[in-house]
């Protein structure tokens, strides 16, 4: 049997793991919110900042979406009035996240409803009475799907599962079992070809001169000889609001590359918006930068292109085969009186 006496400052369940990685910087990874560091001020303050309930299920849900994200007071202030998606919104990410764990076709799908509800109970029993190896693994499956689909409670869940999936739209059927429909299976297919026919990269990274450099001098290039279009938002003309033209431009992408270096709010969210419509991200970091934060990515989830400053052409390379391995060759072709 498993204990825990760790509890998770952001939802409050009982978590997997808890490190002090440094003087100032925890580590968490809890079964409902993943894995995520908090600094010590905001760890202090979170409790102070959260409005309520429905404003800790909402940050739970941000911090599911953002894996390895830095909680930090400046995070802390941009999630004050964050919102919640749409019931449309809700349902598509519950259908994407049911579709991993049950990724064959026909396969049953367990009662999600009593399934969610029996970790909750067995959460509550961590400290004193312990959890077998084998009901962490049914807490990792269902302990996440509230915070997955942003549903502010169990009902939510139920009402997303049963009445929007299931009754309104027909991607999940009850008879003679739960299952994914054939209706169900052939959208998750066209929102993961989400943009097949674009040729447009989009960058997220931290606006600092030395990073946007080398962005020019390298991974612009690296997609480009790949054959596609690399977008980054502060080269472009524009009379929007940046958030529009970032959220616009995204969904234009076929995919986005996302250098991590620096640990940006706006990167988080700009790889967190592409991975919710369904888009791919490759994820870059620079070594240095990497090395010492000691960053605890999956990087089997999340694999990483790791550069150094010196070695540009080295990214450059690395980054246009994972670009054609991973999206097949694109027919962009640079302007060369642009």
């Amino acid at each position: 049997m498993v204990t825990s006496n760790i509890q998770c400052p952001i939802c409050n369940l009982f978590a997997l793991d808890n490190q002090r990685t440094s003087d100032d910087n925890y580590f968490y990874n809890c079964f409902r919110c993943g894995e995520y560091r908090i600094t010590l001020k905001a760890k202090e303050d979170f409790n102070s900042f959260i409005k309520g309930l429905t404003h800790r299920n909402l940050v739970s849900s941000w911090v599911r979406e953002h894996p390895g994200v830095i909680i930090k007071g400046d995070t802390l202030a941009n999630l004050k009035n964050i919102s919640s998606p749409s019931v449309e919104e809700k349902s598509i990410k519950l259908l994407l996240y049911l579709s991993k764990l049950y990724p064959i076709a026909g396969q049953e799908i367990d009662n999600i409803i009593s399934r969610v509800g029996h970790q909750l109970t067995l959460n509550r029993k961590i400290k004193d009475e312990g959890i077998t190896p084998a009901n962490i693994e049914e807490s990792k499956k269902f302990l996440p799907i509230q915070s997955v689909c942003w549903a502010q409670n169990q009902s939510e869940v139920g009402y997303l599962f049963e009445e929007y999936l299931c009754g309104y739209k027909g991607f999940i059927i009850s008879k003679p079992q739960w299952r994914i429909s054939p209706k169900g299976w052939e959208y998750l297919e066209s929102v993961r070809k989400l943009n097949p026919l674009s040729n447009i990269c989009f960058i997220a990274m931290k606006f600092e001169d030395r990073l946007m450099e080398f962005s020019d001098k390298w991974i612009e290039q690296g997609i480009i000889d790949s054959g596609y279009q690399p977008i980054r938002i502060n080269k472009l003309q524009h009379n929007n609001l940046i958030d529009d033209e970032i959220i616009a431009n995204i969904r234009k992408s076929k995919f986005i590359i996302a250098d991590l270096t620096g640990n940006s709010f706006g990167v988080y969210f700009e790889a967190g918006f592409a991975r919710g419509l369904g888009l791919e991200a490759i994820y870059l970091c620079e070594k240095k930068y990497f090395d010492e934060l000691g960053t605890h990515f999956d990087i089997n989830h999340y694999p990483f292109i790791l550069w150094k400053e010196e070695e540009g052409e080295k990214l450059q390379s690395e980054l246009q085969l994972r670009i054609e391995a991973t999206f097949g060759k694109g027919s962009y072709v640079l302007d060369a009186k642009a």
